[in-house]
Formats: C-alpha cells, structure tokens, sequence
C-alpha cells in the first residue's frame, strides 16, 4: 500500500495581541489596524498539508497618528570566541531620545540576560556591545532593544554559536632516573618521559663533573608522543674511573626545553693489573726481576715479594708505576739472596682501586764465588811514548792458581786536565795463566788517544790491575804509576 504525503503550508492564523480575534489567511502577509498606541505580542501560527504546526511571536510597536516609532535592526555578532562575542545592529532613533541594550539567552523564548542599556544616538547609527563568560561549543540567541517612552521597540533574533574551549599547552614531564651498569668508563642512564600530547618530543640526557655545569651530552633521540610516561635510556662513555658525574634528561618541545632533576653517580676505581715476567742477572747472592703493570687510570705502586715458597716472607721496597692506562713495564732488584738456591717470586700492584698479583715464577741463584787469587803485578816506572805506542809497554803479573788477569790504563789526576777531551781510559789488556807462575802481557792504547799522546812529552799514568779465577769473586785490585816521556 502507498500514500502520496503532500507538502507546503495550509493556513496562517494571526494573532495581532490588541485583544481582537484571530485571523485566519490564505498568504505570509496580512494587515491589521490597532484602536490606540503602544505595544503588542503578535503571533503568527502556520499548519502544513500533515496538520503539524509552529508559532512565532514578535513585539510590534505602535506609535500615535502623525509619529514615527524608533527602530531597532539586529545585525550578526562579530568577535565569536569559546566565551564571548561581540553583538551588533542599528538604532533610528526617529527624532527620541531612546536607550538601547541587547537581550540574550540560550533560546529564542529565554532572552533573560542583557547588556546594560546605554544612551543611543541621535541618528540611525550602528551599535554594538561585547559580552563575555559564554559557555563553549553553545548556540546563543540575542535581539537588539530600543526603549522610548516607556515602549520597547525589538528587533530580530539573530544567533550564534561559540567555539570549542582550545586544548591545554602541550607540556611534557620529565623525570630523571638512575645510573645503571655503572663501570669505570662507561653507565646507563635511565628517565621517563611523558609527552603530555600528540605533538612528538626529543631527548637527551645532560651529563657531567659539576652540578651546575653539564656540558657533555648524549644525541638527541625523538619520536616519542602521548600521555602515558615512558621510560628512556642511554649509554654515556669515555669516563673517568673514580669520579662523580652528574646528569639530568631534557626534553624539547615546540623551541622549549623541560628539563628533569640533576642525580649523580660515582665511577668504580679499577684495580690495576699485574704480569710476573723473568729474571735476569741472577748471580750467587741476587738477581733483577721483570714484570709488568698496567694502573688503569689510578695512581699505582708496586713491590715483588720474594723468598724460598710460595709463602714468599719477603718484599722490595714500593716502587710508583705512575697512574696511566697502558702497561708499564717494571722490575726489582733482589740481594742478600743464598747461593745454590731455589726463589719464588712473583709483582704485587696496589692502588686505590685494590691489589692485583702477577703470577708465581722462580729463579735459582748460582754457586757461592770461590776464593780469589792472590794477584800481583808491576810496570816500568818510565817508558817513552813512542814505545808504549809500538806496544813496548809490558805488565809482569802473578797468581797464586790459575786466574785470568785485566788491566786497563788511565790518566793520573795531575793529567787529567789536560786529558780531559779524551777518554780517561786509555789503553787495556788481558791474559791467562793455566796454573801458579807469572806472566807478562803487552799494554794496548785505544787509537783515539795515541795521537794525542804522541803529541805530550810527559804523561802521568795509572794501572790498575786485578784477577779472578773460573768463578771466583775478584782479587782487590791494585795500582801502580808510571810516566810516559
């Protein structure tokens, strides 16, 4: 089944508001003539082709035979914000004096709220007043009045709506966490990070010695947006063991930085390191031990223990090993040591940052020296300098066992002046005799003297001599002079 629902208006009935019956008409307009002056409510109510109706109402003033009766024209507002707006129209005054003020209100039949009246122009003149604490996002209705002689005269309604109440600033929190993974170089700072809005934020993490001055930073990490907080993190290196660092996050937004608490945090000291290496020039009653230590970064010393276990009971004095970061390379003299014994040894480093120790290694020391020879020998008293040079200077020597005799040959205190650009020793020799006896060796100059000596007619000299015998401690040396002419 189908219906045809037809459409447009069926009648208009008037209600002219003097008292008079209503009229009905066929059309939008009509014409009505009032008994006397003043002001009325007139109402238009309109039915449609479905019988649904609607009323209007608007107040109509009437002025006396011969008068014309101000006006009032309500133009559209301007200036429409989330809470006010600026709401203008025209006022005719006709030749009165009139007042004017703006009536509004949330609908067109609740006009209860209105502008102070004002003085109004002598003229037809545009007007205006601002009002304020509106309420967001609401459509306002408002009428401009105009009051003369105790009558009202209206003009249309007009509306507006107000803008929605803008966001909140967008402003991050920030909150600077701990260090973790704390080394000596290097730590893991922590924070949270929430970015108060949609609008994505970067940040950093500020680091370094002093409280109030953190010049080093982290690279700047972006991307983060919302309103739930987030944790961040960053690695920082290249620090220095043994010190306090201080650090705070930042978070940049829109040119503007926010910025969390300073916290700090401490580098551990590192312990150094420690390598036991050998042992050179081991004799019957000492020997020089090697090693190598690597501070890492602290002021370090450094001893080697030593004894006959691995209980050791003995030690060097404390040597420095300085306190940079690359290894160092050590070593100790160790005397009063045992003949034919067995040694421990092993480098002990110390700093700040604790005590490492080298590994155990050994050494044993050779036999006891036996007794020396007894050793005596003699030289001319005068030789000529051209006979000592061809090698005509001899030393007589001998030993009371087999022994191994040296000489060498130096200037006598009263030449050493004028010796003085020369090497004070000057000349050598060496000889062996396989059993008690003696024997005579020939004195050799070094050629870097034997001109200058070619060129003195007077030279005192002094040779010194001593023995030894397979590995027996050496004889006491001797001396004798003698003078070259």
């Amino acid at each position: 089944t189908s219906y045809s629902i037809g459409s447009g208006i069926t009648s208009y009935q008037w209600n002219w508001g003097d008292g008079s019956p209503s009229e009905a008409s066929a059309a939008a307009t009509s014409t009505h003539s009032y008994a006397a002056p003043g002001n009325y409510e007139v109402s238009l109510t309109v039915t449609d082709e479905l019988g649904f109706t609607s009323t209007v109402t608007h107040s109509v003033a009437i002025a006396a035979a011969g008068t014309f009766s101000p006006s009032a024209t309500t133009a559209g507002a301007s200036g429409v914000s989330e809470s006010g707006a600026t709401l203008n129209g025209t006022v005719d005054p006709e030749g009165q004096t009139v007042q004017y003020q703006f009536v509004y209100g949330t609908s067109t039949g609740s006009l209860t709220q209105s502008t102070p009246p004002s003085a109004g122009p002598q003229t037809s003149t545009p007007v205006s007043a601002t009002i304020s604490g509106l309420s967001p996002t609401t459509t306002y209705y408002y009428q401009l009045q105009v009051l003369a002689g105790g009558q009202t005269y209206a003009g249309a309604v007009q509306s507006f709506t107000t803008g929605a109440t803008p966001p909140p600033a967008q402003i991050p929190t920030v909150a600077t966490g701990t260090a973790g993974q704390v080394a000596a170089g290097s730590a893991l700072l922590t924070g949270t990070v929430d970015s108060g809005g949609a609008q994505p934020v970067s940040y950093h993490f500020a680091f370094g010695t002093s409280a109030t001055d953190l010049p080093l930073s982290t690279p700047p990490s972006s991307g983060l947006s919302g309103t739930t907080s987030v944790p961040v993190s960053a690695t920082v290196g290249g620090l220095r063991p043994h010190t306090t660092y201080y650090f705070r996050l930042d978070v940049s937004l829109g040119g503007q930085t926010y910025s969390g608490a300073v916290n700090n945090f401490t580098t551990p000291t590192p312990k150094p390191t420690a390598t036991t290496a050998g042992a050179i020039r081991v004799s019957g009653s000492g020997a020089t031990v090697l090693g190598s230590v690597n501070p890492n970064g602290v002021p370090t010393t450094y001893h080697v223990e030593f004894g006959r276990t691995t209980t050791y009971g003995h030690s060097t004095p404390a040597f420095s090993a300085g306190g940079g970061s690359n290894i160092e390379q050590v070593a100790a003299t160790l005397s009063g040591l045992a003949p034919s014994t067995l040694y421990h040894y092993r480098v002990v480093a110390t700093s700040a940052g604790g005590t490492a120790v080298g590994s155990d290694r050994s050494f044993t020391t050779s036999r006891a020296p036996t007794r020396p020879p007894r050793f005596a020998f003699s030289v001319p008293r005068h030789v000529r300098v051209r006979a000592a040079l061809l090698g005509q200077l001899k030393a007589r020597f001998a030993c009371s066992k087999r022994c191994t005799a040296r000489f060498a040959v130096t200037v006598a205190p009263t030449g050493l002046r004028r010796f003085a650009p020369v090497p004070l020793t000057l000349g050598h020799a060496s000889a062996r005799i396989s059993g008690r006896g003696s024997r005579t060796v020939t004195i050799t100059f070094i050629p870097a003297v034997r001109s200058r000596l070619n060129s003195y007619r007077s030279v005192k000299l002094i040779v010194s001599g001593y023995a030894v015998s397979g590995s027996s401690a050496p004889s006491t040396p001797l001396i004798a002079q003698l003078i070259l002419t």
